[in-house]
């Protein structure tokens, strides 16, 4: 777990972002080059799109974050760590935010995961990995 990881915590919570569990503050790093990918997204109005003059109107409401995780080489109880801490229907997470320049919490909801094994009888895991996506967008 040597290296610094861009998520500080995974907390469960419910829809209304009530706490249903405690934090989970010692995920193993990620360690995949590409393993900690944020991106963001426009949540525009249904006044949103292409007028006839050609011009686009925006007309955007909020941006909600999304962040892919991936890590490699892990062991079972590792693989197991995350995919845990990843398994409520909502969960709150502190992470390392690039636009905002450092630390914020938001609320997530996880997409499909997998995890990927390589030798079973050592109990090492090739990758296992997923993507987060903000629950309740930041208003703009």
């Amino acid at each position: 777990m040597g290296l610094l990881s861009p998520i500080r915590s995974v907390t469960p919570i419910a829809e209304d972002g009530t706490v249903l569990g405690s934090a989970v503050t010692d995920l193993p790093s990620v360690v995949a080059e590409d393993g900690f990918a944020w991106g963001e997204s426009d949540i525009s109005s249904k006044k949103a799109g292409r007028r006839e003059s050609l011009v686009m109107k925006k007309a955007r409401l909020g941006m909600s974050k999304t962040v892919t995780l991936k890590w490699v080489n892990l062991m079972t109880t590792e693989i197991s760590a995350v995919l845990q801490a990843f398994s409520a229907e909502y969960v709150q997470v502190e992470f390392l935010d690039p636009k905002e320049g450092g630390w914020i919490t938001r609320n997530f909801y996880v997409s499909d995961r997998e995890a990927v094994c390589f030798n079973s009888d050592l109990g090492l895991w090739k990758s296992a990995g997923f993507t987060i996506i903000q629950q309740d967008a930041d208003q703009s």
